[in-house]
C-alpha cells in the first residue's frame, strides 16, 4: 500500500524522500525519483510532512516513539506534520497526537479504505482525524493519494471509523464463507451460490442504509421472520454437521432483540437491539 501511495506523490510533482525497515521495498521508488533516507529518525530532519503507512501499533511505535523515547517523532522540528495513515488503535493514535503536541508539531491520523490497486492509482479514500485546518494545509498532499478524503472528527474518530469498517468485512466475510459450506454440502453449484449471496448482501445493505440513518423501523421483514430464518439455517447447518459461528451470533442477537420486545420491528432495528445491549 505504502508504496503505491508514495509513487502517487512522486507523479504529482512531491518531493519525495523515503524510507522502509525493508530497503528492497524503497529501490522502484528511488528509480522513480525518490531520495532515500538512512533511518527514520534521519527521515524526520529532512521533511515538512512525514508520513507513516505500517503494518500494525508496535510498527508505528518502532518508528515514531522508539525504544527510549528515541524514535522520529522526538526529532520533529517546529511547522513539520506528522501524518500517520496505518490501520492502528485510537488509543496509539491519541497518544501519538498527544506527543505531538507537546513536541510543537502538527500531527492527522488518515487511514485509508481501498486495496493496493487504488493505491498505486491514487484512487483510495481517507478517512482524516484532527482539526479542520491541519486537514485543509495538508489538502494537496492527501488529495495525490485519494479521489476521496473525508473529514470524520477528532483524533480518534477515523481510525475507529476505519475498524468499524474492517470489522463489518470481515464479519460479512465470515458469514460468506459459511454460506458457502451450507450450500457447498446441499450440493448447490458453487458460483451460483456466491454470485446469489453476494449479490443479496449488496442490495441489503442499500436497502437498509436510510432506514438506519433515520431509525424508520416500519416493515419490511420483521426480527421474528429473520429469526425463524436463521434458526432453520441452524439446523440445516446441524444437519450437515457444519460448524457456523458467525450465524449463533446472530441468532443470539435476534433472540435477544425478540425478548426485548423487538420482533415486530423491521430487522433494520437490530442496530438499535445491539445499541441496546451495552
Amino acid at each position: 500500500m505504502g508504496q503505491g501511495m508514495a509513487a502517487s506523490l512522486l507523479k504529482k510533482g512531491f518531493t519525495l524522500t523515503v524510507w522502509n525497515r525493508d530497503k528492497s521495498k524503497t529501490e522502484p521508488l528511488v528509480a522513480q525519483g525518490a531520495r532515500l533516507a538512512e533511518s527514520a529518525v534521519a527521515l524526520a530532519d529532512t521533511c515538512d510532512v512525514y508520513i507513516t503507512m505500517l503494518r500494525d501499533d508496535q510498527a508505528v511505535r518502532d518508528v515514531l516513539l522508539g525504544s527510549e523515547r528515541n524514535g522520529a517523532l522526538f526529532h520533529a522540528h517546529p511547522g513539520q506534520t506528522f501524518i500517520d495513515m496505518s490501520t492502528v488503535t485510537p488509543a496509539l493514535t491519541r497518544e501519538l497526537a498527544q506527543i505531538a503536541e507537546k513536541q510543537g508539531v502538527s500531527f492527522l491520523e488518515a487511514p485509508v479504505t481501498g486495496s493496493k490497486t487504488e493505491a498505486a492509482s491514487g484512487t483510495l479514500t481517507i478517512l482524516v482525524g484532527g482539526t479542520a485546518e491541519v486537514l485543509e494545509s495538508q489538502r494537496d498532499v492527501l488529495r495525490a493519494m485519494a479521489q476521496a478524503i473525508v473529514h470524520v472528527g477528532p483524533i480518534g474518530a477515523a481510525t475507529s471509523l476505519k475498524l468499524a469498517n474492517n470489522q463489518f468485512i470481515a464479519s460479512l466475510m465470515a458469514a460468506l464463507g459459511e454460506g458457502i459450506l451450507m450450500t457447498d454440502a446441499a450440493g448447490v453449484d458453487r458460483t451460483l451460490a456466491i454470485e446469489t449471496l453476494v449479490n443479496t448482501a449488496g442490495r441489503v445493505t442499500q436497502l437498509k442504509k436510510n432506514k438506519i440513518i433515520e431509525r424508520d423501523w416500519s416493515v419490511q421483514f420483521t426480527i421474528d421472520l429473520l429469526f425463524k430464518d436463521a434458526h432453520q439455517a441452524q439446523s440445516a447447518a446441524n444437519e450437515y454437521m457444519l460448524p457456523m459461528p458467525v450465524l449463533a451470533a446472530a441468532h443470539e442477537v435476534l433472540q435477544r432483540a425478540r425478548h426485548a420486545g423487538k420482533g415486530d420491528l423491521d430487522y433494520s432495528a437490530l442496530v438499535e437491539a445491539i445499541e441496546q445491549l451495552i
